[in-house]
């Protein structure tokens, strides 16, 4: 039976727990401590006299809802088998690369978020915290002893991290909590210097993520952490390491899929190469396949294979022959052929002639759900291209290649008004997700069939959508030999009503709500109901701005900066508008 230990500020909160623990009986073990002069000495009590492998530590003014304590067990054993190196799991807080904040709270604020699975996370917020005390103890965790009841949470997350353990966000940790917290005195805390002098000593960062907003530490760069004897460290890298050490036993598997007719060898030649070179980045955080499929005879592929291995030799390629189906195109089929045959948890889409940048594997890696319940849709790179030969050599390569469009992931949402915005090389989808979904649908247009299964993931049960801001892949358009540019769209108005005409008819695509609700992203007259963070134009403009003035002004140095220009810039747009946010940047930017 868990236990769990409230800091309760007196006697009067003492009584109101009991009564609480009341709906709880028989569900947890509870202890009321009271008359701490620092919360951080409150949890090292907690943790010493604590006679499970985990508890929980928590404010006196949460409240836990019937059934809670199931599923924090619940919880508790997925974490155990899926993240063996689990520290500490919380209801709220921030990532460390997409710097998203979950919040699985009800109270004041009123930002209540939904996931579909548990996040590995940069901190946690202390309202209520599963602490893994096994893990605990075995990796040494250095959680200092500081006074005080601010960033508890956040330098107990941090010290797990350093020990190679992983915070944790779930929604099965859910409470109301009464506190909106104290901005005032959490303000005074971090001026006090007490906490930034501390962290200053453990990391190199100049800021570090809280719920509460970035802590920031110093200006200066001490390279002193070049010298030995230096035991500060990077906290990206910290959490890097131990996302991988939380996947060495299982890691999601993810295959790349070239739908080709070997009619553009050297296309597709680029794309595989493109393919190879992320190999060697994934082996900590993905398990990576490249597979062919094609609706060429199987003598074909094999012959085409022969040539790949040796231009490309020791990567993970294969290759599968399709045979079409009678009632389907064969640019569908070939999609449909893979998801249903597939076993990998993820399916990643790129066609011959189009390309991926071996970078952002890596971004991919650690944005992937282990558990195979995420639909990734990320930015892409459409370059209008010329081939040809070159003086001296008779292979066909890239003269010229320019960028002509940047597709940005958060347009997804544009998709519910009845186009596609994000291509099919910029998602990465939930391969089981998509079986359940295919089930019993004809699919028997042709074009559009990346809109058809856009619209399909995103429409999966239980399937989270990750915006992963980041170039993934490169469309390569050549004069007049794209599909996309024929004048003549007779056939793909066809194909459009054949698949959205399917779609609006299935069961399999989910309440008219979420279109209702996507609708304030391609209406133009609902964008002062945006929230601006979702409004990928603004942000990528203030982020551009932010890199010219950081440059101008010499501040490359703290990188940093550019997110506090954009958070600046954010704030204006709320309170006062688009005129104030340009007048207020440009004097920024200025100064």
């Amino acid at each position: 039976m868990i236990e769990v230990f409230i800091l309760c500020r007196n006697e009067a909160y003492i009584e109101r727990w009991k009564r609480q623990a009341e709906h709880h009986e028989n569900a947890a073990i509870f202890h009321y401590l009271t008359g701490y002069d620092s919360y951080y000495r409150f949890i090292h009590d907690a943790i010493a006299m604590a006679k499970s492998d985990t508890l929980i530590a928590c404010h006196d003014d949460v409240w836990m809802g019937k059934g809670f304590f199931t599923r924090a067990e619940q919880l508790i054993a997925e974490l155990d088998e899926t993240i063996p190196n689990w520290g500490i799991a919380g209801n709220a807080g921030i990532c460390i690369h997409s710097q998203k904040v979950y919040r699985y709270i009800g109270d004041p604020h009123k930002n209540l978020t939904r996931s579909a699975y548990p996040k590995a996370a940069g901190s946690i917020d202390g309202n209520l915290m599963v602490i893994n005390k096994a893990n605990y103890l075995s990796h040494k965790v250095d959680f200092p002893e500081l006074k005080g009841f601010h960033c508890y949470d956040t330098v107990l997350s941090f010290a797990c991290l350093k020990a190679g353990l992983l915070p944790v966000l779930d929604h099965r940790l859910m409470v109301y909590h009464e506190s909106a917290g104290n901005g005032v005195e959490y303000r005074k805390y971090l001026k006090s210097g007490e906490i930034t002098a501390y962290l200053s000593s453990q990391f190199i960062n100049h800021s570090l993520p809280s719920i509460n907003g970035a802590i920031p530490l110093t200006e200066t760069t001490n390279y002193n952490y070049l010298e030995a004897g230096d035991t500060r460290q990077d906290l990206v890298t910290l959490f890097d390491q131990a996302l991988a050490a939380s996947r060495a036993h299982k890691k999601p598997t993810l295959t790349i899929y070239c739908r080709t007719q070997f009619k553009r060898r050297n296309l597709l030649t680029r794309a595989i190469i493109s393919f190879a070179t992320t190999c060697h980045l994934t082996e900590d955080l993905l398990d990576l396949s490249i597979m062919i499929i094609t609706d060429q005879p199987k003598a074909v592929l094999k012959e085409e294979l022969d040539i790949l291995s040796q231009i490309v030799p020791g990567i993970p390629l294969s290759g599968k022959s399709y045979t079409i189906r009678p009632d389907r195109y064969s640019r569908t089929d070939l999609l449909i052929h893979a998801l249903e045959d597939s076993e990998s948890d993820y399916a990643w889409f790129v066609d011959d002639d189009d390309f991926i940048y071996p970078h952002a594997i890596m971004d991919i890696g650690r944005y992937i759900a282990a558990s195979g319940r995420c639909f990734i849709a990320s930015d892409c790179l459409r370059q209008e291209e010329i081939w040809d030969t070159t003086p001296g050599n008779t292979n066909i390569v890239p003269i010229s290649s320019k960028e002509i469009h940047h597709t940005i992931s958060a347009e997804i949402f544009k998709c519910f008004s009845g186009d596609n915005y994000v291509p099919i090389c910029g998602c990465i989808f939930p391969v089981k997700a998509m079986q359940y979904q295919l089930e019993g649908l004809k699919a028997a247009g042709d074009y559009y069939e990346d809109y058809f299964l856009l619209m399909l993931a995103l429409s999966a049960p239980g399937i989270e959508l990750v915006l992963l801001p980041k170039i993934i892949a490169g469309i390569s358009l050549r004069e007049n030999e794209n599909t996309v540019e024929v004048a003549d769209r007779s056939h793909w108005n066809y194909s459009y009503a054949t698949f959205i005409g399917e779609l609006l008819d299935s069961d399999k695509m989910v309440s008219p709500a979420l279109w209702m609700l996507a609708s304030p992203y391609y209406n133009n007259k609902s964008l002062n109901m945006l929230p601006v963070e979702h409004h990928p134009r603004l942000v990528q403009r203030l982020m551009t701005l932010g890199y010219a003035t950081i440059a101008l002004v010499k501040l490359i140095r703290r990188p940093d900066h550019i997110m506090a220009y954009v958070d600046r810039g954010l704030a204006i747009y709320r309170r006062q508008g688009l005129k104030a946010l340009v007048f207020t940047m440009t004097r920024f930017g200025r100064g």
